[in-house]
């Protein structure tokens, strides 16, 4: 297994500026207060977990080998509805609380956001959505069982607001236990639009580099499952779809930005 995931730190000053000793450094905050976690490159398998056909989705398999090339940053809480209506100047959610992840917003909603953010600071193009190998590369932290902690459903209490846990309702971010590279609710609260258009059959076409799914389609893949999804439904490898117009309180979303250097220089150096 070759995939790894770091906080900010082991390669910070060698891939960006080529020193010879690396810097250690602490998560990357933006104007907005949201932290952000770098994800080093590496490969994994995607797909489903190993021995799970029987219980998984068609959608999911085949399990395929994907390189990530690139370095990003992740954020490493959902949007919340604080955050949301600092940029838009609107909070469309359901359940409400500043601190409450944003839900009801629709793909085009979150691509709106993630403009006015990037407008907000300077406007270089440094704000997306994951892709769904990015995604699931960040959930998995090198883990190719069904979770990013394990297989063990029992455990999912203390890393995800499920069906089981959550009271029908979302939680604020950054309440239950994070991944190991930094990410809270990456399984359950509310389940995240990713930039990908969905195909069922797509896994059997990815590219091994970077994927970034099919060139059009009818729904956008949506993952991680939600506050209303089983424990299982919230797997690493679980795919939704939705369209990019439509909404509901199961989906909000996270956000990817390219680790450029006004980015490091910002870092607090420890």
């Amino acid at each position: 297994m070759n995939s790894k995931i770091f906080t900010i730190g082991t390669i910070l000053a060698i891939w960006t500026f080529g020193l010879v000793a690396p810097l250690k450094a602490g998560p990357f905050v933006n104007s907005l207060g949201m932290e952000f976690v770098l994800i080093q490159p590496g490969s994994f398998m995607m797909g489903e977990a190993p021995g799970a056909a029987e219980q998984t989705d068609a959608d999911e398999r085949p399990r395929h080998r994907v390189a990530v090339t690139k370095p990003f940053l992740m954020s490493s809480r959902e949007v919340t509805q604080a955050q949301f209506e600092a940029v838009t100047g609107r909070n469309p959610s359901h359940f409400k609380g500043a601190d409450l992840p944003v839900e009801q917003v629709s793909w085009m909603e979150a691509v709106e956001f993630l403009a006015g953010l990037d407008e907000l600071e300077g406007g270089r193009g440094q704000y997306r959505l994951p892709t769904e190998a990015e995604w699931e590369y960040a959930a998995r932290e090198g883990w190719q069982g069904l979770f990013s902690f394990g297989d063990r459903l029992e455990d999912m209490g203390r890393y995800g607001w499920t069906a089981e846990n959550s009271g029908n309702s979302t939680h604020p971010s950054g309440t239950l236990c994070p991944s190991g590279p930094g990410l809270f609710d990456i399984h359950g609260n509310v389940a995240e639009w990713t930039a990908d258009w969905y195909s069922e059959g797509y896994y059997a076409q990815s590219p091994f580099q970077d994927p970034s799914g099919p060139g059009a389609g009818a729904s956008k893949s949506v993952r991680g499952g939600g506050w209303g999804d089983s424990a299982f439904g919230c797997r690493s490898s679980y795919r939704g779809f939705m369209a990019p117009t439509d909404r509901n309180f199961y989906v909000g979303f996270r956000v990817v930005r390219e680790p450029g250097r006004s980015a490091y220089k910002r870092m607090e150096i420890r």
